[in-house]
């Protein structure tokens, strides 16, 4: 028996699986589906900058706790047999529109967006009348995997545009939405070769998979809910206007271009400007704002930095900031001034990217580089 579809489904259960496995399989059911509508409730109060981000993720756990209730029931009664494929079509469209709602910033109004979950109502409406499972079911996995590379698209655009814009080290962000995908894609791929195992293959194995299928649910309900409830609060996305900025084509082994003396002159201006003014002391630093300060457009300026520095936007702020952090850490205010003193002062917001960061750049870590200047007694 898979997630979103049934197989085999005449076949009772206790014929090939023994009591023991019977009986972990429906605690991990009870207990998906009872976290799973309390995780949902609790999304749908909770007060969040990004409150479209929050409903998304409730909605998707609300679903998966009624189709782990349907599951339990379906052991008992064979009245839900109709509508044990129509959850697959909501996974993926509401795993896209949360993955949406988070990388951009002004993710306001998703009337538009809200047609990716029409197919899913359409089947579901349809099912009341008419057994659709058997008709339907490839399409569930094609409509699951074009969601997940959908994401994962929208993941990595992300990553692009805010090493290109923003100066604010997000990788944290990243790492826990690619690992929500991920896990994501594990279940369903789990799935599948639930599916396409032969019924000549051992009843262990076939039992093993299918409790392991649960057990990354419940791993799944639990990450996505305790990353998630407080990921708005940290992720705050991107703007169009930065997506707008972007030079999409450019590539990490495009030669250096030759200034010209236009550029030449902006070029001084800027670092003229970052010497004297130190803006990248403001950690949320983006281009937009650089922009403003220095009176070079945005676009002219990305350009100057990609093509004519040879830097990301990341990497252009980070090298001054990495450079009055070592001077800090050469003179001390005071004896009593901490590393994390400095990397708060110079801009930095997370300790693993400055000690990263610096260690790039001098081939030491801060405070390995502070320790080397003490002198030996």
């Amino acid at each position: 028996m898979g997630i979103w579809l049934k197989k085999a489904s005449h076949i009772p259960l206790k014929k090939i699986e023994n009591d023991m496995t019977l009986t972990f399989k429906t605690g991990l059911l009870l207990l998906i589906s009872f976290q799973s509508v309390v995780f949902a409730l609790i999304l749908f109060v909770s007060k969040s900058p990004k409150r479209w981000s929050n409903v998304f993720l409730a909605v998707f756990l609300l679903v998966l706790g009624i189709q782990m209730t349907t599951l339990l029931l379906e052991e008992v009664t064979q009245i839900f047999a109709n509508f044990i494929c129509t959850y697959g079509f909501f996974y993926g469209p509401l795993l896209y529109l949360y993955t949406l709602s988070l990388v951009y910033q002004d993710f306001q109004n998703p009337r538009r967006q809200l047609l990716h979950l029409a197919p899913g109502m359409f089947i579901l409406i349809v099912s009341f009348f008419v057994p659709v499972c058997s008709w339907v079911a490839p399409m569930i996995y094609l409509s699951l995997l074009a969601y997940v590379f959908g994401c994962y698209r929208l993941i990595f655009g992300y990553r692009k545009v805010v090493k290109q814009t923003t100066s604010i080290n997000q990788s944290i962000d990243l790492n826990w939405l690619m690992w929500a995908v991920t896990m994501f894609s594990g279940v369903l791929f789990a799935d599948v070769f639930q599916q396409i195992l032969p019924s000549s293959a051992p009843a262990w194995l076939s039992s093993s998979v299918h409790l392991a299928v649960f057990i990354l649910i419940l791993a799944l309900v639990y990450g996505m809910f305790f990353r998630g409830i407080r990921q708005p609060q940290i992720f705050m996305g991107i703007e169009p206007v930065q997506i707008q900025e972007v030079d999409w084509n450019q590539s990490k082994h495009e030669e250096k271009k030759m200034p010209d003396p236009e550029s030449e002159e902006l070029i001084l201006r800027l670092k003229q400007y970052m010497e004297a003014e130190q803006p990248f002391l403001d950690p949320s630093l983006s281009i937009n704002q650089l922009s403003s300060q220095v009176g070079i457009p945005m676009r002219k300026l990305s350009q100057l930095i990609n093509q004519h520095l040879e830097q990301n936007f990341v990497d252009f702020i980070n090298t001054y900031r990495i450079q009055l952090a070592k001077e800090r850490l050469a003179n001390p205010k005071d004896e009593k001034e901490t590393v994390l003193e400095v990397m708060y002062e110079v801009g930095f917001n997370s300790k693993s990217s400055f000690n990263t960061k610096f260690k790039e750049k001098i081939g030491l870590t801060p405070t390995e580089f502070r320790n080397q200047l003490i002198p030996k007694k």
